[in-house]
């Protein structure tokens, strides 16, 4: 991410977010569940493999609460990009989705010196179900 401090209270920031990859492995006759459905492997050797992005804005909401340590609320808008494979070794069938969605977060701040910090954070992504990610990280300010 990256940001800009309008100031001590608000702040604007854009992130790129790589969610990383998932995979699914299954025969026939095995089964999975997704958001409350269940699915059957109706092939053997099936592999489902799927990543997903996101980058969008965020405006940031910040109550120091000390000299040294500020808790913080994050509400924004992302464009967000799935792509996911699946084969069964003989053939392969790709899929895209893309859409658009809120995100929110909240978190604490503690700064170490003027221009280092560090950061915990919960945040929520709606990528067509919701993407919960916590995350530690140092921020450094120009």
């Amino acid at each position: 991410f990256a940001g800009y401090e309008i100031n001590k209270y608000i702040a604007v920031e854009a992130h790129y977010l790589d969610a990383g990859e998932a995979s699914l492995t299954g025969n026939t006759g095995d089964t999975f569940v997704a958001d409350g459905t269940a699915y059957v492997f109706t092939s053997n050797n099936v592999s489902i493999n799927a990543e997903a992005i996101s980058y969008g804005l965020s405006g940031v909401f910040t109550y120091p609460l000390h000299q040294y340590f500020a808790p913080f609320a994050k509400l924004g808008f992302q464009k967000w990009d799935i792509d996911a494979t699946v084969s069964n070794g003989s053939s392969s069938a790709s899929i895209t989705d893309d859409g658009t969605g809120a995100l929110f977060g909240v978190g604490v701040r503690a700064d170490i010196t003027e221009n280092i910090s560090v950061r915990a954070e919960f945040e929520r992504y709606d990528i067509d179900d919701d993407l919960d990610i916590v995350s530690a990280s140092f921020v450094y300010r120009f």
